[in-house]
């Protein structure tokens, strides 16, 4: 059995938590939604809210017919940077990346699943090499952590 949580009905007392972590959350949601959840981690939060999402839209499509699964939205850096918070680049290079095939996920190599060229245990390697540089240039980044201070 298959227990599902909404997050539309939570409602908790404002700062309640040192930190929010919304992690590969947003992404699922519509717009509003996603920003309606954005404004209640700042509210429930005292110190900070992290957020952690692809960089922009991606695509993704319901596996195993898991429909929390698609993305239905996306942020990317400046929209964050409106929003208060401070973003770093996450998972090495946007553009040695890709959406994810839906039959990845039955192949054995999963983990290489994203990378967009061959041989991909290369680029794999390459992106992951890159990921102090997209770190401080978020924009090229594949996924993004985004921080707001609320102190």
């Amino acid at each position: 059995m298959r227990i599902i949580w909404s997050l539309k009905g939570l409602d908790l007392q404002a700062k309640s938590f040192d930190a929010v972590m919304l992690i590969g959350v947003i992404e699922h949601l519509e717009k509003g939604e996603a920003l309606s959840l954005i404004e209640k981690a700042e509210r429930y939060a005292r110190k900070k809210v992290i957020l952690i999402c692809p960089n922009g839209f991606l695509p993704q499509h319901d596996f195993d017919q898991n429909e929390y699964q698609i993305h239905r939205c996306g942020f990317g850096v400046k929209e964050l940077r409106r929003m208060g918070y401070k973003v770093y680049g996450m998972s090495g290079a946007k553009y040695l990346m890709q959406e994810t095939d839906a039959n990845s996920h039955a192949d054995k190599d999963v983990i290489y699943a994203n990378v967009r060229f061959r041989p991909k245990l290369l680029f794999y390697l390459i992106n992951a090499l890159l990921q102090s540089i997209v770190y401080y240039i978020p924009k090229q980044a594949f996924g993004l952590i985004a921080v707001k201070m609320l102190r």
